[in-house]
């Protein structure tokens, strides 16, 4: 019965494994679309420029344009991070693999 859990266990990692490093695929796909990449330049630059060009008593507007910048890095930094983990799970595996060669030697 313990092996069997183990089996268990050892299947969910695997497929929690295989998750993350598909996640880590999609999400590099979208950091490196040519679309997407352009759309994030025109808009940070769109903001930068109405952080930059703003009257001076427009703070609204200044708040406004930053957080969008804001939201702009933290999306990024978001699937940069699901990069980050899909290429954790990818060692994993492998070393799971390898160690699972070793105990057949």
């Amino acid at each position: 019965m313990a092996k069997r859990q183990e089996s268990k266990a050892a299947r969910e990692r695997k497929d929690d494994q295989i998750r993350e490093i598909d996640r880590a695929a999609r999400a590099k796909a979208l950091l490196e679309n040519p679309m997407l990449v352009s759309a994030f330049q025109a808009l940070e630059g769109h903001y930068l420029g109405v952080i930059l060009n703003s009257a001076e008593d427009d703070a609204a507007a200044r708040e406004t344009a930053f957080r969008m910048v804001r939201a702009s890095a933290k999306l990024k930094q978001a699937l940069t991070k699901m990069i980050e983990s899909g290429d954790f799970s990818m060692i994993a595996r492998e070393q799971d693999r390898k160690q699972r060669a070793a105990d057949r030697d």
